[in-house]
């Protein structure tokens, strides 16, 4: 082997690699990524708290900026936690929509996410439903079924 070529080892290739007709192997897991939702999360957290000047001063009956003056500057920055979920969640998008046909990865997306997504609309449904009449506010059954397809908004 010369200086310039670099050997991949087989468990670090592309996923696909392994040769036709093999099953798609387990993607190793991304620590870094875990790691980088911990600090996305508690930012977040951290902002809801200490960070947001609000002048309804809900939180603590103060100002977080006059009550945190030395970590207000900092929590006021874990907005950008949402940020780093919406680049997390692309990068693992593109991750599992590698070496895959536009429709083997529509139908891996809709086998993971309508299943959950119906069986909360439908228990949050059979918990409306449960309350008594007057405390009862909701969509309507267009907007239900609209919110079933994940589009939130009568068309």
């Amino acid at each position: 082997m010369s200086q310039t070529e670099v050997r991949i080892p087989r468990e670090s290739a592309a996923p696909g690699e392994a040769g036709p007709g093999s099953a798609r192997p387990a993607a190793p897991r991304l620590y870094a990524l875990d790691a980088l939702r911990v600090i996305a999360a508690l930012s977040v957290l951290a902002f809801h708290y200490t960070g947001v000047d609000a002048a309804s001063k809900a939180n603590w009956g103060v100002n977080p900026k006059e009550l945190f003056p030395w970590l207000f500057p900092v929590t006021s920055y874990g907005s950008y936690g949402v940020q780093l979920f919406f680049l997390i969640s692309g990068f693992v998008i593109c991750l599992s929509a590698w070496d895959r046909t536009p429709g083997q990865f529509v139908r891996a997306r809709f086998l993971r996410l309508f299943p959950a997504y119906w069986f909360s609309a439908l228990a949050a449904f059979a918990v409306w439903r449960a309350m008594p009449d007057g405390s009862r506010t909701g969509p309507s059954i267009s907007e239900s079924l609209t919110n079933m397809t994940m589009l939130q908004v009568p068309l």
